[in-house]
């Protein structure tokens, strides 16, 4: 259906199903998509059609994008994208996403997710889910580029840092480039990746495999991300966190609070993120 809407605006309600070759949905004579109100609404589309969203009020709407991407900003009203391009892609994610977003990169090629996380929030357990997140160095390999609030990870740094032992002291530079510590599971893994509580099984995870942490801080103010693997029902899964440490004390409970980044969901084997998996806006 489309309606007149203003002097110009043509909008069209009732949106769904597979509309990608629908060339009259993406030129000039509609100007906004309205997804049809089922609750779990799936729509197939292009890129330039998803520019013209103007309503997602589902529950559990799905997008997927069949052409190449590759400066998708994702709708915050949308609950799940799918890339389908077997091109290289990249979507950035609403900033601060609220837990109820993913996206899948079943589509392949060289996936790249953005999230950024303007301010650190403790036991927040609400992240973005990537679903098919490919490790690894192969040439089909994804990245995650993470800002966390005034920093991003680099690349160019020696920043990504790989704990095998347990209690092992570390160094967090509080500078531009954000420090990530990927911690090994001979080290210690996780059976719900979601529980970020104090005390909780992430804290306790990241308690067993960092020491004393030190930096040019003080306070709580020294932001780093923390890789962990899943084991039991979670296993095949992983998780980034950003994580917030005590200066010059040992990372147990009460010296750190965690918050989820993004949760990937399946297919991921332990010990299988590299630093190429990991960029910065700078990278």
């Amino acid at each position: 259906n489309t309606a007149l809407e203003g002097a110009n605006d043509v909008r069209a309600t009732g949106v769904t199903g597979d509309i990608s070759a629908a060339t009259s949905y993406a030129n000039t004579h509609i100007d906004k998509l309205d997804l049809a109100d089922t609750g779990s609404t799936s729509v197939t589309m292009t890129d330039a059609q998803h520019t013209k969203i103007n309503a997602a009020i589902g529950a559990g709407d799905t997008v997927t994008i069949n052409d190449n991407v590759t400066a998708l900003v994702a709708n915050g009203a949308i609950e799940n994208y799918v890339l389908g391009s077997t091109s290289n892609d990249k979507i950035t994610m609403p900033t601060e996403a609220d837990g109820s977003q993913s996206v899948d990169l079943s589509g392949g090629g060289i996936d790249q997710v953005v999230i950024t996380e303007n301010a650190h929030t403790a036991t927040n357990a609400a992240g973005v889910t990537v679903k098919n997140f490919t490790t690894g160095a192969s040439s089909e390999a994804d990245q995650v580029e993470l800002n966390i609030a005034s920093q991003s990870y680099s690349s160019a740094a020696p920043h990504y840092k790989v704990v095998r032992d347990m209690g092992t002291d570390v160094t967090v530079t509080n500078d531009a480039n954000l420090t990530v510590f990927e911690i090994s599971s001979d080290v210690a893994v996780v059976t719900n990746l979601l529980d970020v509580a104090n005390d909780g099984l992430v804290e306790a995870a990241l308690a067993t495999a960092l020491g004393t942490v030190n930096s040019g801080g003080s306070g709580l103010s020294n932001a780093a991300v923390a890789i962990l693997y899943g084991a039991g029902a979670t296993g095949g899964d992983a998780a980034a966190y950003s994580v917030s440490l005590a200066n010059g004390a040992d990372a147990v409970t009460g010296n750190m609070t965690v918050d989820l980044l993004a949760y990937f969901d399946d297919g991921v084997e332990a010990d299988s993120f590299i630093p190429y998996n990991i960029i910065g806006s700078s990278s």
